[in-house]
């Protein structure tokens, strides 16, 4: 697959070496395997929408700040995983913590009183 795609590069005339291209495709291959198991997890701990939250806020900075590189990959594997579950449960924590169900034990029956008098 991966010689395949890479001829079509040489046939298009995009000038590649071969270890750049199968470092890139090893490195996509990579990522798409943490967000794959990531989002499996988050399914299981009911945040696939916080997981989309933080990929969505996240990816850009990742991209333009950088950030901590691993030694071995499997290291990457975790410290990537780990992240990728870790701040969308604690996205999903706090919005349970500071959603507006407390303001349930106050009285808005006069804000439904003056808008219906209008």
């Amino acid at each position: 697959m991966k010689e395949l795609l890479y001829s079509e590069f040489q046939k298009n005339n995009i000038d590649i070496e071969q270890d750049v291209f199968n470092y890139g495709i090893s490195v996509l291959k990579e990522q798409f395997i943490c967000i794959f198991i990531s989002l499996i997890i988050s399914y299981v701990l009911k945040t696939v929408r916080e997981f989309f939250l933080f990929l969505f806020l996240f990816i850009p900075i990742r991209v333009n700040l950088g950030g901590y590189h691993c030694k071995t990959k499997i290291n990457c594997y975790i410290c990537s995983v780990s992240s990728c579950i870790l701040f969308p449960t604690l996205i999903n924590v706090n919005l349970k913590m500071y959603s507006f169900d407390h303001l349930r034990m106050y009285n808005f029956d006069h804000i439904d009183t003056f808008c219906s008098r209008r």
